[in-house]
């Protein structure tokens, strides 16, 4: 018996499916105008034509016209459909390609690559089913289409493995050439002259066609008189390395400073389904370059260009750079093919190349290098002592005749960047001086002058006094206490000439003090607090500010009563140790708080406070677990340093101040009678890391001029710009963490309260 065709429940109007066409409609069109999808815009035309579908269907399900919802639903059907497999396979293609590049962490960033779906999944798959409910009859999918969608994925599952894969050149043991070469090659001991000042060489080099027996060598030098020669290249046999790198050496000029790279591997940096949003982890920052036909870009190129700060993922917000933008490093390496006449690649021809990289030193020995840094070095107390003196050392020389620190300098070019007054890092590099300088003339001079700028923004708000930057429009808590902790610091070196300043900035900070013991982080002009959160930095660095003022043996007599200082001291950190972190999150969560873990330790002699002291510890017990260690699975050159794995380099300045509050923390521990152990176990490795990442002169060999940046510290190995407060960090986390590792003698502290 023949039954009628069921026909479709649909009803004649669906209002509750046109609301959410209309959202679906909106995401996808936002998603697709501004996500930063891939360069051939697959993805972005995708989204504009789902939500175009989105858009229809939303207006057909305000009709009667029953074959015009169908045709919507079935639009809307097959470009989710779509938008799921092309996506999906998008994303796939991005986790498989970053397992093989990084490994043990790229399984995470797949995982989290291949979570992110779950967003896409929600906004299509319902509408999906709905769609196939309403509009299905008629649409068949059998086990044939689903054995062929699984042969596509596993195929592309391969390509982008094998892709991301770096195919082997040459298998290098770095020590042992070091050693075959250095005793083929003569050492130059007599005495070179001063590096002079050389423009850095940038553009890329032309190799030479290459056989498989043959490896590609990279070679920069400066001529012996700071006079920079183009980057050059070389196809060296691979049986016979030693003998012809010798001889590379020996004919580099007299006393010539050199940097060589021997290219070990390639892969493929671009796959047809390469995300944009992943561009910036293509490239590994300091261990590998860039080749496009036979024109190449070194490691240390990429670094010098400051490439691994140039991907803009979404355009509408410019100052989020991070990692390599493809784009802008093939224009480079194109542009010599252009030049020729020739016809360039496209730009999925892009060749990523691992290098073996190793320096030569003016007196003609060959050094192997790490990350574009001497190997990690040994924390012994002559390097850490020279490490220190050379941190002094820069920044004495950065010092201007007014007293202020030229902030920024790009190592490449030479060029000092030296902008407005800014009162926190001026006040910074002025308390380490301060605290941790020399015992000479000319360290104090430069402290004074230092205070003088700091106290040339005094300025009155309301019947207050604060330090105000000149185009600051509210008097911030920061720029008030870490320059109050400057003055109280430099005072035994400068004397009595600032305790009138000293006293109102006390009297300014007690003022912004609320009642639960907080801070306002915020005055107007007229005086007036601005209700606002606390401040990241800022609150520590008041408590800071108090515990000096309390502990000062010889108050001036405009300052605060040092008992009404102590009540302050006390109910600030009965607050941090109370209801500023009582929260859930509080057992394995914490932010910035290194400043309290300072304020803490130098409370030691004269206010203790166990709860204050524990807040310290457990901040410091909860950011260790970003000191990268052996377990960590991540390159040598990162161990010691703090970071989230092998994706991204450690940054300098947190790795600085983390290594600084761990030295507080293990001192708080000793004065309480307590275990420092896992304290003083991570402060090795990390003292150990800034060494190798203090730029030397003689291993400078991508700056302009070596003697302008020696004792300095960049962000990151492959961010090379230097900041004076990365430096200042950098001299204290290494000059107290040292004296906390070894030191012989404890505190004798008062019991704690």
């Amino acid at each position: 018996m023949n039954r009628p065709p069921v026909s479709s429940p649909e009803p004649s109007r669906d209002p509750v499916s046109s609301v959410l066409a209309i959202i679906h409609a909106t995401v996808f069109a936002w998603a697709g105008l501004t996500l930063p999808w891939s360069i051939a815009g697959v993805f972005t035309a995708l989204s504009l034509a789902l939500a175009g579908g989105h858009a229809w269907l939303a207006f057909a399900t305000t009709t009667r016209h029953r074959r015009q919802r169908q045709w919507a639903w079935r639009s809307v059907l097959w470009l989710s459909a779509g938008m799921l497999a092309v996506y999906g396979l998008g994303l796939g293609w991005t986790a498989v390609y970053l397992v093989a590049i990084y490994g043990h962490v790229g399984q995470g960033m797949a995982a989290a690559a291949l979570a992110a779906t779950g967003t896409l999944v929600l906004f299509t798959l319902p509408m999906s089913m709905r769609a196939w409910r309403l509009a299905g009859p008629g649409l068949r999918f059998g086990r044939r289409h689903g054995g062929g969608a699984t042969v596509i994925l596993l195929v592309a599952a391969w390509v982008a493995f094998d892709s991301a894969r770096a195919h082997p050149i040459a298998r290098i043991d770095g020590d042992r050439l070091v050693a075959e070469v250095n005793a083929q090659v003569e050492a130059d001991l007599s005495p070179a002259a001063p590096r002079q000042p050389a423009t850095v060489a940038i553009h890329p080099a032309t190799c030479p066609p290459a056989n498989e027996s043959e490896v590609w060598l990279l070679i920069a030098h400066d001529g012996g008189r700071g006079q920079s020669s183009p980057l050059t290249c070389r196809a060296l046999r691979a049986d016979d390395l030693p003998r012809q790198i010798a001889q590379v050496i020996d004919e580099l000029p007299a006393h010539a400073v050199a940097k060589l790279d021997l290219v070990t591997s390639q892969r493929s940096l671009r796959g047809p389904l390469f995300p944009r949003w992943a561009q910036p982890l293509a490239i590994r920052g300091g261990a590998e370059g860039i080749c496009l036909d036979r024109e190449c870009l070194a490691p240390w190129q990429l670094v010098a260009r400051n490439a691994f700060s140039q991907f803009r993922p979404i355009p509408q917000i410019p100052d989020l750079r991070l990692g390599t933008d493809l784009d802008a490093l093939y224009d480079a390496v194109a542009r010599p093919i252009w030049r020729r006449g020739d016809r360039s690649p496209a730009p999925d021809q892009l060749q990523v190349i691992a290098t073996e990289s190793f320096r030569v030193g003016s007196d003609r020995r060959l050094e192997r290098l790490q990350r574009l840094h001497p190997r990690t070095p040994e924390s012994t107390a002559r390097s850490v002592r020279d490490a220190t003196r050379r941190a002094q050392a820069y920044i004495l020389r950065s010092q201007q005749e007014d007293g202020v620190f030229n902030y920024a300098m790009n190592p490449a070019t030479g060029k000092q960047m030296r902008a407005r007054l800014h009162l926190p890092r001026q006040a910074g590099t002025t308390l380490a001086l301060c605290e941790l300088g020399d015992e000479t003339t000319r360290v104090r001079e430069a402290a004074s002058r230092a205070l003088a700028a700091l106290a040339g923004r005094r300025r009155e708000v309301g019947s207050h006094i604060a330090l105000v930057g000149s185009r600051d429009r509210v008097a911030g808590l920061g720029s008030t206490a870490l320059p109050l902790i400057a003055f109280l610091a430099c005072r035994p070196r400068v004397g009595p000439k600032f305790d009138a300043l000293i006293g109102e900035l006390a009297h300014t900070l007690l003022y912004l003090q609320r009642d639960d013991g907080g801070f306002a982080a915020r005055l107007r002009f007229d005086g007036t607090p601005l209700p606002a959160p606390d401040s990241l930095y800022a609150y520590g660095q008041a408590i800071m500010a108090l515990v000096l003022l309390e502990g000062t043996q010889d108050p001036a007599p405009s300052w605060p009563g040092q008992e009404q200082t102590r009540q302050s001291v006390q109910r600030a950190m009965d607050h941090v140790s109370g209801p500023y972190w009582n929260h859930t999150a509080a057992a394995f969560f914490f932010t910035e708080e290194n400043w309290h873990c300072l304020a803490a330790r130098a409370a030691l002699s004269h206010h203790r406070h166990a709860a204050y002291e524990r807040f310290c510890r457990q901040y410091v017990r909860y950011q260790s677990r970003f000191l990268l260690d052996d377990n960590s699975h991540v390159d040598r050159a990162y161990l010691g340093g703090h970071g989230f794995g092998n994706l991204f380099p450690p940054y300098n300045t947190p790795t600085a101040g983390l290594l600084e509050a761990t030295a507080a923390s293990a001192a708080l521990a000793d004065a309480a009678g307590e275990n420092a152990d896992g304290e003083l176990a991570a402060i090795e490795p990390a003292i150990r890391f800034l060494l190798a990442q203090q730029w030397r002169r003689e291993d400078c060999f991508a700056c302009r001029d070596p003697a302008a940046v020696d004792g300095a510290f960049s962000q990151a190995m492959t961010l090379p710009k230097i900041r004076i407060d990365y430096v200042q960090h950098a001299w204290a986390g290494l000059h107290h963490a040292f004296h906390e590792l070894h030191r012989e003698q404890r505190h004798t502290s008062a019991p704690a309260s």
